[in-house]
């Protein structure tokens, strides 16, 4: 990739119109263009704090762990709005992203993962919001089932499904499987697999 002088834009106005569980602005930008010259544009823009992603993997069972859970933003998608991905959640306050990793893996799947390691970051959408996502994978032993976790004072509804590593790349391969964080995290573990096998001695 090549070096490249950083492009200038100016911010012309800057207002809050929501402030809730997230907040959004409307913005008013003036940015270069590619070819020179510049232009102005009217954008909205949700402010979404940092996020981590937790990918259980158990290297013995070669198992995977995805949560299920219902999100609004896929209601009017033609599979339904409830979505497999990787265990995630916000971190909160003065939190490190590794604390934030461990506690979200027990609350929504009830694992305490033995290592943890960090494989990926990337920005969810970022043409809408300023959400950044640090992405882990989490080695544990996992259970021969899923069941049912999640925060009741947070309404969280999470049924964790454990599966075959090749049975969740199916599920890539098939789109059945569509969160974005199951899919970066699994991309991930692919490249990584065979070593995590071979530490234990199950790869060659």
């Amino acid at each position: 990739m090549s070096t490249r002088r950083p492009r200038r834009f100016e911010i012309l106005e800057r207002r809050e119109v929501w402030h809730g569980f997230f907040r959004a602005e409307a913005l008013q930008i003036r940015h270069e263009r590619f070819d020179g010259g510049s232009v102005e544009c009217s954008r909205e823009l949700w402010i979404q704090r940092r996020a981590i992603a937790v990918l259980p993997y158990d290297p013995r069972t070669d198992r995977v762990l995805l949560v299920e859970q219902f999100r609004t933003g896929a209601i009017d998608a033609p599979e339904g709005p409830w979505v497999l991905e990787a265990i995630a959640g916000m971190v909160d306050g003065e939190d490190g992203l590794e604390e934030t990793a461990r506690r979200e893996s027990l609350e929504e799947a009830g694992l305490e993962l033995d290592r943890i390691e960090k494989v990926a970051e990337f920005m969810s959408s970022p043409g809408c919001t300023t959400e950044r996502v640090h992405v882990f994978l989490g080695l544990a032993d996992l259970p021969e089932q899923g069941a049912v976790f999640g925060l009741a004072d947070e309404s969280e509804d999470i049924l964790t499904h454990v599966m075959r590593f090749d049975q969740a790349m199916a599920g890539l391969d098939e789109r059945r499987i569509l969160g974005v964080t199951a899919l970066v995290g699994l991309q991930a573990l692919a490249l990584r697999r065979q070593g995590y096998r071979r530490e234990i001695g199950l790869a060659s």
